[in-house]
């Protein structure tokens, strides 16, 4: 190996240390879910692309995982090869060890509709197959200093568990009911959902007047809804129903 080679394999290894912890790690869930966040969406998308070409999408994946140093290295072409090859290293490493299809959670905001009394249940039917969540480009990926509310990637449901109605007893279903009301007659019937949802497949789909996003498509496998309001914590304390009775 002559001078020069050595001087270029000292930098690659320079350019992968700083780069070993660029790849963000999305933790868990203490159930072992992941939220439904822009890094996991896109390792979860990458790993699941049987046939995907790393090595001809390295600027872009250089650009996502690890935008500082593009940034700073964009308008040298040697740094910038160095950069591309050791973040390509990064990303397919970290890609690796990322489940092949992980659990993601869903918490959003639902109504329940009128009180059935020969069923005794409220109408309740919060989500259906093809029903899909646009999730932005934002401050982990990509530009760290720029936010952009335009879709990069969706979740679409696959299928989902049949929700088929709220079941309260007459007596406490009243009683919720007349909580809810306000002086002027309002009844509140907002509730929070949370879906726990199964990766089935991925590829890419369009949004938004024709925005091509990255698609995950996932099963919906439980749901429960709780009675609190969008911003305060949920307990099963305030849960109404879980889907399926087990779950």
């Amino acid at each position: 190996m002559t001078y020069r080679h050595r001087i270029a394999a000292g930098l690659l290894c320079l350019s992968s240390a700083q780069l070993a912890a660029a790849v963000p790690t999305p933790t868990p869930n203490e159930d072992g879910t992941y939220a439904l966040e822009e890094p996991a969406v896109y390792l979860t998308w990458l790993k699941l692309q049987t046939d995907y070409d790393f090595e001809a999408n390295k600027t872009e994946l250089t650009k996502a995982f690890h935008w500082n140093r593009y940034t700073k290295n964009r308008n040298n072409e040697f740094s910038l090869q160095t950069v591309l090859d050791a973040s390509l290293a990064d990303v397919e490493n970290k890609v690796e060890q990322w489940p092949e299809a992980p659990t993601f959670r869903i918490r959003t905001s639902a109504s329940f509709g009128e009180y059935d009394f020969d069923k005794e249940q409220f109408a309740f039917d919060p989500i259906e197959a093809g029903a899909y969540y646009p999730i932005p480009l934002g401050r982990e990926l990509y530009n760290p200093n720029s936010w952009t509310s335009s879709p990069g990637y969706a979740l679409t449901i696959a299928d989902a568990v049949k929700i088929d109605g709220v079941a309260v007893p007459r007596d406490g279903a009243q009683a919720m009911i007349e909580s809810r009301t306000s002086r002027s007659g309002r009844v509140d019937r907002s509730v929070v959902i949370v879906y726990t949802i199964k990766v089935v497949s991925a590829g890419t789909t369009k949004v938004n007047y024709n925005n091509t996003v990255k698609e995950l498509k996932g099963r919906v496998t439980s749901a429960k809804a709780y009675a609190v309001g969008d911003r305060q914590p949920v307990s099963e304390d305030a849960l109404l129903a879980s889907w399926p009775a087990d779950s």
